[in-house]
């Protein structure tokens, strides 16, 4: 689950180092977080359930996650 979890920090950094060149307002920050922090709670669970499950040690944060 680690993988997983560095792989969103890494992708989340990146996007505030991408975001912070642009002069863009404080709200905007505030919500890249909510939004990280949603993204976080959704695949949390669910990777752990790969984990206990099927010993999954993948990088993909989205694993299993299947769009409609």
């Amino acid at each position: 689950m680690w993988r997983k979890g560095l792989t969103i920090l890494g992708s989340s950094l990146a996007v505030i180092v991408v975001l912070s060149f642009f002069p863009l307002p404080d709200l905007v920050f505030r919500g890249f977080g909510f939004a990280v922090a949603a993204v976080y709670m959704t695949t949390a669970n669910w990777a752990y359930f790969l984990h206990v499950t099927r010993s999954s040690r993948s990088w993909n944060p989205f694993e299993g996650m299947n769009a409609l």
